[in-house]
């Protein structure tokens, strides 16, 4: 998948993050994947998190809601669907992120945008910050599942710390990438002929 990067980004964040994305997408071949890059580093606090009440109380609500980041954060959101050729394309969307009471967001439920979606959101500013963060929320049908995950830059990028999510779990998807690597060392993107195939075949799986 492309993500949205800036100069601001590290190049080796940029690239887990995109591998991360890919695997996932093999992993559950949703109908829509949406893509948000926040201004910078958020912490584990923002999972699950809905919004507050009574301008104070912080609410963290199932079934899973779109979580209240202010839009002036939002750097990009880039969204993409899964076309009749079993491949992904991009196209137009709303933003998830609209300017409102962050109580008014309790209600804005994940459900209610696509029963069949990946939504991840990554951290911007690594360069500098040396540290990232990613967290995906999975829309299957009736259920949702939700993790994060952060890392950090001492002399390349590691796991720090996971919720929701094992370590191991992290390393696997980030294997499972690299295994659909294609020949020249390049990660697939959604575009590619095997990840399509490879995706049609899950699918098929799972008729």
């Amino acid at each position: 998948m492309k993500i949205h990067a800036t100069a601001n980004d590290d190049p080796g964040f940029v690239r887990l993050v995109s591998s991360m994305i890919d695997a996932l997408v093999l992993q559950r071949a949703p109908e829509i994947v949406a893509i948000v890059a926040v201004d910078n580093w958020f912490d584990h606090k923002w999972l699950n998190f809905s919004g507050k009440v009574l301008g104070a109380l912080g609410v963290w609500k199932d079934p899973l809601t779109i979580p209240p980041f202010h839009p002036d954060r939002i750097i990009a959101q880039t969204v993409y669907r899964l076309a009749q050729q079993k491949e992904y394309e991009q196209m137009e969307a709303p933003p998830l992120h609209i300017p409102q009471a962050s109580s008014q967001n309790l209600k804005r439920k994940l459900g209610k945008i696509t029963d069949s979606g990946i939504f991840v959101w990554w951290s911007g500013n690594t360069a500098a910050n040396a540290k990232g963060s990613l967290m995906a929320y999975i829309q299957n049908g009736t259920d949702a599942t939700s993790w994060y995950a952060s890392f950090d830059r001492p002399d390349q990028w590691k796991i720090n710390k996971t919720k929701n999510i094992s370590t191991e779990e992290v390393r696997a998807l980030l294997q499972s990438a690299e295994a659909s690597s294609a020949p020249d060392g390049n990660t697939e993107t959604a575009h590619s002929p095997s990840l399509g195939s490879a995706i049609e075949r899950r699918r098929r799986g799972h008729a």
